[in-house]
C-alpha cells in the first residue's frame, strides 16, 4: 500500500489548483507555500487509519497571502490539538469540518466569518466551550464532545 508522505513545496505555485483531497494519506505537515494557493475552492485532509498516532502539524498563524477562495476546508480525524488562531480569516470559509480532533477550543476569530454556514465537531471528545459562533451557522454538529461544559 502506498502512502502519500509529504506534499512537494512547489505546490503553492499551482495557479489552476482548485481541489486538493489528502485523504487517506500520511502526510503530517503542508508545505508553507501551500498557503499561497489562490484558487483553490476545496481542501480536504483525512488522516490513514492506519496512522492513528501522526497528526498533521499546522501552524499557529495561517499565512493568509492565498486561500482566498476557499470554501470547503475538511480537517477530519487529523490529530489536531490546536487551530490556527487566525483561521476564522478564511473570509470565503462556508463549510469547515474539524471531526475527530484533540483540540480543547476554537479560536475566537471563526466568528468572524459570514458565510460559514456549516460546522462539524463530532467526536472532538478534548472541545470544551464553544463561547461565540458565526452568526450565518446553521447547522452545528458537536454530537459526542464530551467535555464540551458551555454553548
Amino acid at each position: 500500500i502506498f502512502h502519500l508522505q509529504r506534499l512537494p513545496d512547489e505546490l503553492g505555485n499551482l495557479e489552476a489548483l482548485w481541489s486538493l483531497h489528502a485523504i487517506g494519506t500520511a502526510i503530517r505537515e503542508v508545505p508553507s507555500s501551500f498557503f499561497r494557493l489562490n484558487n483553490i475552492d476545496l481542501l480536504s485532509f483525512q488522516r490513514s487509519r492506519g496512522h492513528k498516532q501522526m497528526s498533521l502539524s499546522l501552524p499557529i498563524t495561517l499565512s493568509l497571502d492565498g486561500l482566498h477562495t476557499l470554501t470547503y476546508l475538511n480537517l477530519t480525524d487529523c490529530g489536531i490539538t490546536r487551530l490556527p488562531e487566525n483561521i476564522g480569516q478564511l473570509s470565503s470559509l462556508e463549510e469547515l469540518d474539524l471531526q475527530e480532533n484533540n483540540f480543547e477550543r476554537i479560536p475566537e476569530s471563526i466568528t468572524q466569518r459570514s458565510k460559514l454556514g456549516r460546522l462539524s465537531l463530532r467526536y472532538c471528545e478534548r472541545l470544551q466551550s464553544l463561547s461565540k459562533l458565526p452568526c450565518k451557522l446553521h447547522e452545528l454538529d458537536a454530537h459526542h464532545c464530551t467535555a464540551l461544559e458551555s454553548l
